[in-house]
Formats: C-alpha cells, sequence, structure tokens
C-alpha cells in the first residue's frame, strides 16, 4: 500500500507543530489500522485543533465590543457617535449624557492623581496618621468641567478613530448601565418608603 507524504516542506515553514510524542499520543487515539494514516489523521487533528484555538482567541478580543454598532467610515464624527452609541431623545440630551460621563471621569482621575500625591508626601514618615481621602473643591470642578468641554471640542473637530470609539464606547456603556441601575435603586427605595 502506498501512501502519501504527510506534508511538504513549504507548508511546514510557518506552521505550528506537534512533538513527535504528541504527534504520536494523538496518532494512537485516532484507532487507525495502518501507522501512516494514524499520524496523518492524528496532524489533521492537530491543526484542526490549532485553528479553533487561534479563532476563539480572535473572538476573545472581539467580544467586548460585539454589541457596539460601528459607523460606516473613520474617523468618525462626533454626532455619529452621539447617535448610534448615547442614542438619546435629542442631540442635546445626548451631549449632555456625554459631558456628564467625561465629567466623571476626570473627578474619578482627579481624585486619584490627588490621593497618589498625597500618599507620596506622607510615605516613609514614621508615627503618621490615617490620611483621609482627598476631595475636590470648586477650583478642581471647574478643571474637571473644562477638561470635559475640551474632550469634546477636541472629539468634534479630529472625530473619533476606530480605536477611540470602540474604547470611549465601551467605557460610556458601563458607565450608563451602573448609572442607570443607581438610578432604579434610589426610585426603589423612595417608593418603600411610607410617606
Amino acid at each position: 500500500m502506498k501512501t502519501k507524504p504527510i506534508a511538504n516542506t513549504e507548508n511546514l515553514k510557518n506552521e505550528l507543530l506537534p512533538s513527535c510524542e504528541q504527534l504520536a499520543m494523538i496518532a494512537a487515539s485516532t484507532r487507525c489500522k495502518n501507522p501512516a494514516d494514524a499520524v496523518r489523521n492524528g496532524l489533521d487533528i492537530w491543526r484542526e485543533a490549532v485553528k479553533v484555538l487561534r479563532n476563539e482567541r480572535i473572538a476573545m478580543t472581539q467580544r467586548p465590543f460585539a454589541g457596539i454598532p460601528l459607523p460606516p467610515k473613520f474617523p468618525a464624527t462626533l454626532r455619529d457617535f452621539c447617535r448610534m452609541v448615547i442614542n438619546a431623545k435629542t442631540q442635546a440630551d445626548s451631549m449632555k449624557r456625554l459631558r456628564d460621563y467625561l465629567r466623571e471621569q476626570n473627578r474619578i482621575y482627579l481624585l486619584a492623581d490627588k490621593w497618589e500625591r498625597q500618599e507620596a508626601a506622607t510615605q516613609g514618615r514614621a508615627g503618621t496618621k490615617k490620611i483621609a481621602p482627598p476631595t475636590l473643591g470648586p477650583d478642581d470642578e471647574e478643571l474637571v468641567e473644562s477638561r470635559a468641554v475640551e474632550k469634546i471640542a477636541s472629539m468634534k473637530n479630529t472625530g473619533l478613530t476606530q480605536m477611540d470609539w470602540r474604547r470611549l464606547a465601551l467605557d460610556y456603556h458601563r458607565w450608563w448601565c451602573e448609572k442607570k441601575s443607581n438610578q432604579a435603586r434610589i426610585s426603589a427605595k423612595k417608593r418603600r418608603q411610607p410617606a
């Protein structure tokens, strides 16, 4: 009985191959009588497994963005983002939501920065008391607002790349879901309280 070669050497250069021991174990599990057929089938099983794993890895990286609508072309406009992702009743409502989201993100970054600076200033001092968490003052709120306005202006002027769109859409969506959940929780509490 004549057997075909397993593969030509050109195809092997860029292909991930099993070790001899791995291929022998796979071939033994195929239950083929002819050893050459068993090895060929084992190699086919290996290749299929590699293909499935590659596809699964690609799918895993795309899953977080699965429900995010994409515009027909990039760079996309801020108007497209508001219409497709924020999806409020009016353009003005969309811009308000986006501004609220950006303000909250800027507050978080500013508080984290203050906290790090506070920690660094007291590090290494013996006997220091526990530090109260930092708060934002009126000047900080102005900074938060101005950064949000600058970011919106930048998005209007330059548009959004595909990566910017996806990242912003994913973060915005998480923020909006959390905000709606908190609002629902507060409303439920109010309904349960006796009048």
